[in-house]
């Protein structure tokens, strides 16, 4: 009798909890879904255009061997397979007669194949339950795993990063299933373990290099295990298999540095560059202290109560210590120091590491509940308090799917241009990847420097004589573009020689001197340029921090990021940092923009400002006419 009651207690509360899961599923897809289509056709993110660019390209090419080194090629591999499918379902449907056909439809409306880049991120967002709630339920409890696996579904970073067609929240899938399988190889130390230890690992690495980081927890899990004696027959042979597996697909998920080695070098060592951004000055201070009390004052104020709860539960794990607890801990103090020498700090650079984190702050909750309540009242509480902490994750997440489904103001301002600026005149645009997407010669996919090349080496030219026909019949204007490139460094005649020899030295610092040249006003007025477009994602890069026109920030395709901190420039050169071999390219920068804005140039005329609101996300765009 006593028996029979418990099998129904339990029976019922597996089915509540099945059915809190299920409803969890729902809501976390119908968020993911609700806004997928912000900007398209016209607008998307930089990386998403290189990732499907070079996905595309393959086939044509006749070659996996990507043409774009700032990321391994898994994630370019997954949108390759999907755009195939795509392709031969059109053929099948008849949407499409044959491969002319699809990339005409591509370069009139990129739409569709960018929608289907972005579903292939909301799967691995809605799959990241999965090892999520596995690891949960195999190390901790089912409790914990419905815990994980709802703040897993909720918390902002992990939901708008799937909203992207970007590598992040592909890496923090195979992060998360890594990082069970390492756990299991200390716990059980079966060799099945390692074998997908080592390909959960190399499956990241192939997805983005910061999964080089999981060798710590990794690494952390072999000493632990080391003194065990029933693990010391197997250990080398494990050890090696792991870390042959990790080796192989290490390198098939990075054929460049095969294939294109002399490029691919060139980009890895212009990287360790990258850390400072667009930045004439420190943002921050370089240390492993200010890395932390960043990163919890980002946590709380990105994601409310949750972000709180995360901190508590590495906390926890700091006054637990246990075997698990230790391995977590490695893998955090890895990923948050590698932040250090940065020049710019965004949770975005740590979202393969908050699946985990949900986890053990799930656990910390679960068991503080387990501490404080009763436990026949344990199941209320906990759902009324993980409605709570979610509350403001989950309030974000809804506001910022109202604001992507409203037309960003690059929208807005195309249609208000389409309307009242006379087809076929010249048009000239700071930065086209952040400016107004309008009709011109180039498909708006292929507009910047970088895109061109597919434009022009893999497309016929009956296909771009038909484009240009298309354009013609549509409202087509003539762009220029006020970023221009040169072949070598343009030093600016002010710079000081010392500082051209250190900048020689720095192949980024040589590359952004060659980037960023301005053409002056008079210079597009023999261009025939008859209006001038700002954008403030582009000039905000190079104003100083006390300008009145730095308040939007720069280009957050993650909403609530402070971009703006990771910006700092000043009106003096600082010699000793070396941010300062920066600040002549954005002096040089403010020296077109700023009697713009300031409407002290009497040979450009205001004429309409396009402004983000609390419905319209995007720059503030601002026209203006040349005159005579």
């Amino acid at each position: 009798m006593i028996m029979g009651k418990i099998k129904l207690m339990f029976s019922k509360n597996l089915k509540q909890q099945n059915s809190i899961l299920f409803i969890v599923l729902v809501y976390g897809l119908i968020l993911r879904l609700y806004s997928i289509g912000y900007g398209l056709p016209y607008i998307v993110g930089p990386d998403e255009k290189r990732q499907v660019l070079d996905a595309l390209s393959m086939p044509v090419r006749h070659s996996l061997v990507p043409l774009e080194y700032t990321y391994p090629v898994l994630h370019k591999y997954l949108l390759l397979f999907c755009f195939a499918v795509y392709f031969i379902l059109g053929i099948i449907f008849r949407i499409f007669s044959n491969t002319h056909d699809f990339i005409w439809k591509l370069l009139v409306d990129p739409g569709q194949i960018f929608l289907i880049a972005r579903l292939l991120s909301v799967f691995f967002g809605m799959a990241l339950v999965l090892p999520v709630y596995l690891f949960s339920k195999t190390f901790f409890s089912k409790n914990v795993a419905i815990i994980a696996a709802i703040f897993t579904m909720f918390m902002f970073n992990l939901l708008i990063h799937s909203q992207w067609s970007t590598s992040d929240i592909i890496l923090c899938f195979f992060s998360t299933f890594a990082f069970y399988y390492i756990i299991r190889c200390v716990m059980f130390g079966r060799t099945k373990d390692f074998i997908f230890t080592g390909i959960s690992i190399g499956l990241s690495i192939a997805t983005k290099y910061q999964g080089f980081y999981l060798l710590a927890p990794f690494l952390a899990a072999l000493f632990l295990n080391v003194k065990i004696p029933v693990f010391k027959k197997t250990m080398l042979k494990n050890l090696f298999l792991s870390f042959l597996i990790i080796t192989v697909i290490t390198i098939l998920g990075n054929l460049s540095f095969i294939f294109n080695a002399k490029e691919s070098f060139a980009r890895f060592i212009e990287l360790k560059d990258e850390v400072m951004g667009i930045s004439s000055m420190a943002p921050f201070t370089h240390s492993f202290i200010s890395v932390v009390s960043w990163f919890m004052k980002e946590m709380i104020r990105q994601e409310g109560v949750l972000g709180v709860i995360l901190l508590l539960g590495i906390f926890y794990s700091l006054f637990k210590h246990s075997k698990i607890d230790l391995i977590f801990l490695s893998y955090i103090f890895v990923c948050l120091f590698s932040l250090v020498n940065f020049g710019f700090r965004f949770l975005h650079l740590l979202v393969y590491t908050f699946a985990v984190m949900c986890i053990f702050g799930a656990r910390f909750l679960e068991e503080l509940i387990g501490k404080v309540f009763k436990a026949k009242y344990r199941s209320s509480y906990s759902l009324v308090l993980v409605s709570i902490i979610i509350l403001p994750s989950l309030a974000t997440g809804v506001y910022s799917d109202i604001k992507r489904s409203h037309p960003d103001t690059r929208i807005l301002a195309k249609e208000w241009i389409e309307k009242n600026i006379p087809l076929g005149l010249n048009i000239a645009e700071d930065w086209l990847d952040f400016s107004v997407p309008l009709y011109n010669e180039y498909p708006n996919l292929f507009q910047d420097e970088k895109a061109k090349v597919y434009y022009s080496n893999y497309l016929s030219k009956d296909l771009r004589r038909r484009y240009l026909d298309f354009t013609t019949s549509k409202r087509m204007y003539r762009i220029t573009q006020v970023r221009y490139e040169t072949k070598e460094p343009f030093w600016p005649m002010d710079m000081p020689k010392d500082m051209i020899s250190r900048a020689e030295q720095a192949p980024l610092i040589k590359r952004l001197y060659r980037w960023f040249n301005f053409y002056n006003l008079k210079e597009l007025k023999k261009m025939g340029v008859s209006y001038l477009i700002i954008s403030s994602y582009a000039y905000n890069h190079f104003l100083i921090d006390s300008d009145p026109n730095k308040k939007t920030g720069l280009f957050n395709p993650l909403f609530v990021e402070d971009t703006l901190k990771s910006n700092r420039h000043a009106d003096t050169y600082d010699k000793q940092s070396k941010y300062g071999l920066l600040f002549y390219l954005a002096k040089r920068a403010r020296e077109f923009y700023v009697p713009i804005l300031t409407q002290k140039d009497n040979r450009v005329t205001f004429i309409k400002e396009f402004y983000p609101s609390n419905f319209n996300l995007g720059p503030v765009i601002k026209i203006y006419k040349l005159e005579d």
